[in-house]
């Protein structure tokens, strides 16, 4: 395997886990603000 194929994919995973924590991070604060709005 070429070293920088693997390098770049690991860094793609990186990006594209961060947006997930980013997503995930949103919803839940979409959840709590709408159950603050509720009460």
């Amino acid at each position: 395997m070429d070293n920088r194929l693997i390098l770049s994919r690991f860094q793609a995973f990186k990006e594209k886990s961060l947006w997930l924590k980013m997503l995930r991070n949103g919803v839940s604060l979409a959840l709590f603000l709408a159950v603050v709005g509720i009460m």
